[in-house]
């Protein structure tokens, strides 16, 4: 018999599949700790000194809230401001300025501020500057007046009641003994001739101006409707017939009157409606 053990195949044979095998274990190394990886912090560090208290919301938003409100309150404010600032130019328009306008003319107009009187005009029919010169000097000195509801609301043009106190330029006019006195001294004046005239008329006007400043000098209480115009945003006086008789202590009234032509002292008046002596 044939050992077939030692037989070989014509043929190689096939190769068996080999089943894979885990790899052999290899030897652990030691771990070394990697250092920390530096990054740009992104928020405020979360340590704290132990004498400030850690907040529990973001930097961020514990400072944002307080930037509004304060935001928030100036804006405020300034609402209030213009809001107060407008009603107390509409008040000054619409109230005081009619008022404050009547008190500053009548000021201007006592102290001889010509400019101002000029500007406070609503129309001036000259076009120049108003000159208060000549007899209105000694009239002023009397001047006082009172106005009657200075609280009043009007829109475009105000009426505003005054009493206006100047001299009473008829009673002085009727006054006989100062007329016959006055009417001599314009006599020389009016024959006389160059330096001569002149130096009488001054004498005349000298003497009537001192008739009119004297402090005994007769006085009568005016009640005036002043017209109180707006233009352009400002208050302006309307010169009216019963302010000018006013302020001119009552002579545009007297000299309209034609009973008065060549009075000469001979008439009288009725003490009642004046208040001077």
């Amino acid at each position: 018999m044939v050992d077939q053990r030692n037989i070989q195949p014509p043929f190689p044979a096939r190769p068996q599949p080999q089943t894979p095998q885990p790899p052999a274990p290899q030897p652990s190394l030691p771990r070394v700790p990697l250092p920390a990886q530096r990054t740009a912090p992104t928020t405020a560090p979360t340590t704290a000194p132990t004498t400030v208290s850690t907040p529990t919301s973001t930097p961020t938003r514990t400072k944002r809230r307080p930037a509004k409100r304060i935001i928030a309150a100036i804006v405020a404010v300034i609402v209030v401001l213009l809001a107060v600032d407008g009603w107390l130019l509409y008040r000054s328009r619409t109230v005081h300025g009619p008022s404050g306008a009547a008190i500053e003319f009548l000021d201007a107009y006592r102290n001889g501020d010509e400019t101002t009187v000029t500007n406070l005009l609503a129309a001036n029919g000259t076009g120049g500057k108003v000159s208060l010169g000549g007899m209105t000097a000694p009239m002023r000195t009397h001047l006082s007046y009172d106005l009657h509801g200075k609280g009043l609301t009007c829109s475009g043009m105000c009426t505003i009641k005054a009493t206006i106190t100047n001299v009473d330029f008829a009673r002085i006019a009727t006054d006989k003994a100062f007329m016959d006195k006055y009417a001599e001294a314009a006599a020389k004046a009016g024959s006389g001739q160059g330096a001569d005239a002149r130096k009488a008329e001054q004498q005349a006007t000298k003497l009537f101006n001192d008739k009119l400043s004297a402090a005994n000098a007769p006085t009568k209480r005016y009640e005036v409707d002043m017209q109180i115009v707006e233009h352009d945003g400002d208050w302006k006086v309307r010169m009216t017939a019963d302010l000018s008789n006013a302020l001119l202590g009552g002579f545009p009234e007297y000299a309209a009157n034609p009973a008065n032509d060549g009075a000469n002292g001979s008439g009288t008046n009725d003490a009642n409606e004046s208040d001077g002596q």
